[in-house]
């Protein structure tokens, strides 16, 4: 991971704990390769969103949840609106 991706994990997890650590809030990793692609829950979206526009980030849909790696919230998932299953 690069200083700039260690550094949006970083400020995330600040804003996390400065927000109680809202179990629907989480940052999540999907690695491909040498290329990761950083995912937001709406809780996430909610408290950090001034932070992810900095980041350039973009609004996308919902990814499956085998599909990421949690890297700041809570590891139970049990808040968090993944995409269902595609047949």
């Amino acid at each position: 991971m690069s200083m700039k991706q260690m550094s949006l994990q970083m400020e995330f997890a600040n804003l996390w704990d400065a927000n109680r650590n809202p179990i629907d809030a989480a940052m999540f990793d999907e690695e491909s390769g040498i290329r990761h692609e950083f995912y937001f829950s709406p809780g996430a979206a909610r408290i950090a969103m001034p932070l992810i526009s900095r980041y350039a980030g973009v609004e996308c849909p919902a990814p499956q949840a085998f599909q990421v790696t949690v890297l700041v919230g809570d590891q139970s998932l049990t808040s968090i609106p993944f995409a269902s299953k595609q047949k």
